[in-house]
């Protein structure tokens, strides 16, 4: 029997994108008013939102840090479509740099092509509080995301925010070290995932994102197919 896990996290006008614009989302409700007090019909609404694509549950392309990286009108269905393996790292504490042997004290094998999922727990307890989630956050360091890079993951997801420079006031587009390691190399970023505890270690994973063209990132929907 399947079942499907929701991975995603909730988003409403309370919530702020990343500092890099610290735009929180605005929500904005459009009514209709009835043609005439006794309308059969007398309720219609159509909300407006603003927000950052990098805001919640997204997928990163590599044209977010490459001026020649493709952009989201370039992935298909398929490729945000496969087997996750979950690395378990619950144990590490906040502002942690998880570092290569973190990774590999998981004990969890990596193949090609399978999209790698890295589990701290940060999003179950912290989405929502804003500054904190994104300026104490675990993060991942450069070397561990070259390892992972060197091991050829169509995609690395990640339940907390793992660029340590994306946190500081000034930072410069070079200093996206992690993002580099990643997508310079073709490999999606996961990001603001949640809810890992419900899922086992592997399972196949489905990632739609919003249809929009020549952007760097899009809105995403993480899903867990279980057996």
């Amino acid at each position: 029997m399947t079942k499907f896990v929701d991975l995603t996290v909730k988003i409403n006008s309370d919530v702020y994108g990343p500092p890099s614009t610290n735009v929180r989302v605005e929500m904005k409700p459009n009514y209709r008013q009835p043609s005439k007090e006794d309308a059969k019909f007398n309720y219609w609404v159509a909300t407006t939102m603003n927000l950052s694509v990098h805001t919640g549950s997204h997928v990163d392309v590599p044209s977010h840090v490459s001026r020649g990286g493709f952009s989201t009108e370039h992935l298909d269905i398929d490729a945000l479509i496969g087997d996750a393996t979950v690395l378990r790292l619950t144990h590490l504490g906040e502002s942690h740099g998880i570092t290569v042997d973190d990774i590999k004290g998981t004990g969890t094998e990596i193949k090609a092509g399978e999209f790698v999922l890295l589990n701290t727990g940060w999003s179950d307890k912290m989405w929502g509080k804003f500054p904190d989630y994104y300026v104490r956050s675990p993060y991942l360091t450069v070397e561990a995301a070259d390892w992972l890079s060197e091991r050829k993951p169509r995609a690395v997801g990640f339940d907390f925010f793992e660029e340590y420079n994306a946190r500081l006031k000034d930072f410069k587009s070079d200093d996206f070290v992690v993002h580099h390691a990643l997508l310079d190399r073709g490999i999606l970023l996961f990001e603001q995932m949640t809810n890992m505890s419900s899922v086992p270690d592997h399972f196949r994973l489905l990632a739609p994102i919003i249809k929009l063209s020549g952007i760097d990132g899009a809105p995403a929907r993480f899903i867990a197919e279980v057996e």
